[in-house]
């Protein structure tokens, strides 16, 4: 599967205090992705299809971790600036 590179991410602008927070997000995200990854890989060695109310929930969980960013982005704050 696809991981972005933590380099990408070193690219953009993230205030100071952010900074590790955004890398603990990244760190779990690339482990998630991993972790989802098993799931198929289970399933398909089980021959199994996972449960759609499980595959809802989880995906819940990335809808909602979505939104939360999406909220800190158009957050009537002050602008981007170079620290």
């Amino acid at each position: 599967m696809g991981t972005l590179a933590l380099s990408h991410f070193c690219l953009m602008h993230v205030s100071k205090k952010n900074q590790p927070v955004v890398d603990r997000l990244i760190l779990l995200l690339a482990q998630s992705e991993y972790v989802a990854d098993a799931i198929l890989d289970n399933a398909l060695d089980d021959g199994e299809r996972v449960d759609p109310d499980v595959v809802a929930g989880l995906t819940q969980y990335l809808v909602r971790i979505a939104d939360i960013l999406s909220t800190a982005e158009e957050a009537d704050l002050k602008p981007l600036s170079s620290e």
